[in-house]
């Protein structure tokens, strides 16, 4: 159970051996031509395929094991939709986020066993609304209309859904397994367990708070009622019953090192309000100041190591003894942090962006290498391009700035499509886009820039990804190679990308594509300022 809800994340076997079954039924699904998968078929499904497969007489203990785990791999499909005819309209899981339409009660029985194929209009590639509104309700109309299409995306796969590459991973499933599918929220606790985590003491410290908040410190109280023959008396007094809140906050011996850490009164103040041990720490968690609560909870545990003391070895301890300690182990575990601190940061520098607004006045000031627009090689042109995403407007919007070698303006472009998507997948139709356009001028030896590191790692270095952005990235990559005998794909920090930035802002205002042969005014002051 995850950390939020009062677990401490430990792997759930059971679950943890499904997902790794579940992998061997996604490649069933996906990789149909492979050696197991149709020993497999021919044997267990052979007319239907891995999601659809039922458990014949007497079935392998193998099979049985990697059918189980169909549960987890039907949640985590999602179609890739192209231009094939794999996908039905009603229960396939092809909608945007892996959303599927249920058969149940829809008005028409036309589409019963049709296609997503035939809800396209392939004239245009997007969605034939006229079909798709006279046969089903408005609200799955809405939600196929913002279910996006990619001419890029040639054959209809499925892809695993959790993670950004469509491809099955054992984290991602079990993680998907644990949250969405399995049931355990009995087994949550209510409390800002986050607090307790955060704080920046000893990981033994931690672990006493937690256990403490969960109810498993074993008090006499609670020893008692696993049925452990031993007293009940409070091991650090031996004069009251010796429960949570007691031996770490009402025992004489406890009030005194709270009353010595200047931590009483706001610690009585709480207890009035509260009524369990988890409800007074998550209190004073919530109320302390960052010191305060680092000090409070390694008072816990020290309280707690001098109870242990006095019942195992007969040690008892002074109140400035125990203070002390505390204060001991919170210096040592903060030292460790500083100088753990130190060791990340040394010889990195921070960089402070100059602000678009200050441009246009900034006189002589000279901005660092890495905020500047660098210029292409002789003879060679550079095209700047960014997208934008308006989710009211349910569109993406595309900015593409060309300019030379010694930095002068050539053309700029404004365009957007709609509906919205990803904001990987927006970059990278963003350069499709230019790669169209750079090719429709006929111009060679371009450049392209754009401020996503992601899309730029994966163009130049990156692979398997059988998502809609890989489609998209493979095929701007083959049109490069097609159209450019020199082109290359380059990062640049959005500090020195303003120019696109700032131009793919005026998509929202314009209702079809527009070319600017001039400098378009919203970046006349930006367009020589970075360079």
């Amino acid at each position: 159970m995850h950390k939020k809800y009062g677990g401490m994340s430990f792997k759930d076997l059971t679950a943890f051996n499904l997902v790794i079954l579940g992998k061997q039924g996604w490649k069933f699904q996906t990789d149909p031509d492979s050696l197991v998968t149709n020993l497999f078929k021919a044997r267990h499904f052979p007319r239907s395929d891995y999601l659809n497969a039922k458990i014949s007489h007497n079935p392998s203990f193998v099979w049985r094991s990697i059918i189980s785990a169909r549960r987890i791999v039907r949640s985590g499909a999602r179609w890739k939709i192209g231009n094939d005819i794999n996908i039905l309209i009603f229960e396939a899981p092809w909608l945007r986020n892996g959303g599927s339409i249920s058969a149940v009660g829809q008005p028409s029985e036309v589409l019963q066993h049709a296609r997503v194929h035939s809800l396209i209009d392939h004239n245009v590639h997007d969605w034939n609304y006229h079909l798709i509104n006279a046969y089903l309700d408005n609200d799955i109309v809405q939600e196929i209309l913002r279910t996006p299409l990619f001419h890029q995306v040639e054959e209809d796969d499925m892809v695993w859904k959790a993670e950004k590459n469509g491809q099955y991973s054992v984290w991602s499933a079990y993680r998907l397994c644990i949250e969405d599918i399995a049931d355990n929220s009995h087994l949550h606790r209510i409390g800002n367990w986050d607090n307790i985590w955060r704080l920046k003491v000893s990981p033994k410290v931690k672990n006493l708070i937690w256990r403490i908040c969960r109810g498993c410190l074993p008090t006499r109280a609670r020893l008692l009622d696993k049925g452990v023959n031993c007293t009940s008396l409070c091991g650090l007094c031996d004069e009251s019953y010796e429960d949570t809140i007691h031996v770490l906050f009402d025992c004489p011996r406890a009030r005194n090192v709270w009353q010595h850490s200047l931590l009483w009164s706001k610690v009585y103040l709480v207890m009035q309000n509260n009524n369990t041990v988890a409800d007074i720490i998550f209190a004073l968690l919530r109320e302390l100041t960052q010191d305060q609560s680092q000090m409070f909870a390694t008072l816990l545990w020290s309280i707690w190591k001098s109870r242990n003391l006095r019942v195992w070895q007969n040690t008892t301890e002074t109140t400035q003894a125990i203070a002390e300690r505390a204060r001991f182990l919170l210096y040592n575990c903060q030292s460790a942090n500083k100088e753990k601190q130190r060791g990340a940061v040394a010889g990195a520098s921070v960089v402070q962006p100059i602000s678009i607004q200050a441009a246009g006045t900034a006189g002589n000031a000279v901005l660092p290498v890495q905020n500047r627009w660098q210029k292409p090689l002789q003879g060679r042109l550079k095209c700047d391009v960014d997208a934008a995403f308006s989710e009211t407007l349910n569109c993406v919007g595309f900015g593409l700035c060309i300019r030379d070698e010694f930095g002068e303006f050539i053309k700029a472009k404004t365009l957007w499509s709609n509906p919205i998507c990803s904001s990987d997948i927006g970059e990278a139709l963003g350069l499709s886009h230019a790669i169209q356009w750079v090719h429709e001028l006929q111009l060679p030896n371009v450049y392209f820039e754009l401020d996503a590191k992601k899309f730029v790692d994966y163009f130049n270095r990156g692979r398997n990804d059988i998502s809609e952005f890989g489609a998209i990235v493979d095929e701007c990559k083959r049109r490069c190679s097609v159209y450019f005998e020199n082109s290359k794909m380059e990062f640049n920090r959005r500090q020195a990308s303003v120019v696109a930035h700032t131009l793919v802002r005026e998509t929202t205002l314009l209702a079809s594509p527009h070319v600017f042969d001039d400098v378009p005014l919203c970046i006349s002051t930006l367009i020589n300022y970075f360079l």
